[in-house]
């Protein structure tokens, strides 16, 4: 039996892929142990694994949160820059405060998304064999570029960074880091939640990357199934679980389906009460989350930011879509959902609701949508999931 220690971000995106893989690990007797903040606790601890807390808020510090009133994409951008500042300032005081503990621990094998420089850290000072989990869509990308465009190598935010960097590396005999060098990581197993074939140019990437695609521990089942009537057209919308203050696009949302053949589920997450988008249409169903591939399951069209987590399970479940993107990232998924076929890709700064109305109407009244959608289905199902990455950690940490 292998001991695995993981690391993550405190993000529903980042932790999600990697559930089912843990669940899968311990199923087959091995142990794992599951760095997070506290609030996480339950959700690691259905899996079988052991929870330890470290003490890390990603989005309460108002200060340094990109998410905490409505925003315009370029907004998003230096507001994300700062809160990964934040993040790599801390390793300051959390780095020191966690290599006693997963010392302690004896682990066979570190794994950590590749967000998460504080792991990176910890495994290069204790010399423990290292996984990278990749949920994000660009993995060739400095995870730390967006600050680099924001913040020139010369200013000051970024010479501090890589001076208290500096001192951090020489306590523990580790090679200088800067903040634009952290390209660098690229160990012998990177472990993607994408399937090869959704990539522009997957030749690039050699064999350290194993893409499984979807890590979703469901048995997928036929959509009809599950079809409140095969003749009501069902159009899902939602944000993902952090862009949901968005009450202005909620009531474009009303305007352009209100009163329609649609039946639509209209996810707003946690920072808006309903009653504060005014009446609704009587065909939307509202609430602050839904079962996202149980809803999915009985879905015609999915209104959705182009989060990688939600691009990936509508197309697991065969499911168009509809992309208005938040981020640069959300931009490259939907451009590539288009030139895939399986939906469409919109700008926010210039939505209007008949704009959208026509979008969903065009995707749901062209059938090569719903046929592109099912081909690439058949691909990520078959892409192994939670299972080959299972396979693939254990094998790394016999080697």
């Amino acid at each position: 039996m292998a001991k695995y220690v993981f690391f993550n971000l405190p993000a529903f995106s980042h932790i999600q892929p990697t559930l089912a893989v843990v669940e899968e690990l311990i199923t087959r007797g091995e142990e794992v142990i599951y760095y997070l903040p506290e609030e996480f606790r339950a959700q690691i601890e259905t899996t079988g694994a052991v929870f330890r807390a470290y003490p890390f808020e990603l989005f309460s510090q108002e200060q340094t949160s990109p998410f905490s009133t409505e925003y315009h994409i370029h907004d998003i951008q230096v507001r994300l820059a700062v809160l990964q500042a934040y993040m790599i300032k801390q390793c300051m005081s959390i780095v020191p405060s966690l290599v006693e503990s997963v010392r302690a621990e004896r682990p066979d094998c570190l794994l950590y998304d590749g967000m998460f420089l504080w792991a990176r850290l910890i495994a290069e000072i204790l010399q423990i064999p290292r996984i990278v989990l990749r949920a994000s869509y660009d993995l060739t990308d400095n995870p730390y570029a967006n600050l680099l465009r924001v913040f020139s190598s010369s200013s000051e935010m970024i010479q501090t960074l890589n001076h208290e960097l500096a001192g951090l590396c020489e306590r523990y005999g580790l090679s200088r880091y800067e903040v634009n060098s952290f390209t660098e990581d690229n160990p012998s197993l990177s472990i993607a939640f994408i399937p090869r074939s959704f990539l522009p140019d997957p030749a690039q990437f050699d064999g350290r990357f194993l893409f499984v695609g979807p890590s979703l521990r469901t048995r997928w089942q036929a959509r009809h199934a599950l079809q409140d009537a095969e003749t009501e057209k069902q159009l899902y919308i939602a944000l993902g679980s952090i862009y949901t203050n968005q009450a202005e696009f909620y009531r474009l949302c009303f305007a352009a389906f209100g009163d329609t053949a649609w039946h639509v589920r209209l996810s707003i997450g946690t920072q808006l009460e309903p009653e504060a988008l005014g009446p609704a249409p009587q065909n939307f169903l509202i609430a602050p989350r839904f079962p996202q591939l149980e809803i999915l399951a009985r879905t015609t069209i999915f209104v959705s930011h182009g989060g990688l987590n939600s691009v990936m399970e509508s197309l697991y479940s065969g499911v168009p879509l509809v992309i208005v993107p938040e981020t640069s990232e959300h931009e490259a998924i939907g451009t590539r959902v288009a030139e895939l076929g399986a939906g469409i890709k919109l700008e926010k700064a210039s939505l209007t609701a008949e704009c959208l109305r026509e979008a969903v109407d065009l995707v749901a009244n062209d059938p090569s949508f719903a046929v592109r959608a099912g081909e690439l289905q058949q691909q990520l199902q078959e892409a192994g999931g939670y299972r080959r990455a299972a396979d693939a950690i254990m094998h790394y940490a016999r080697r």
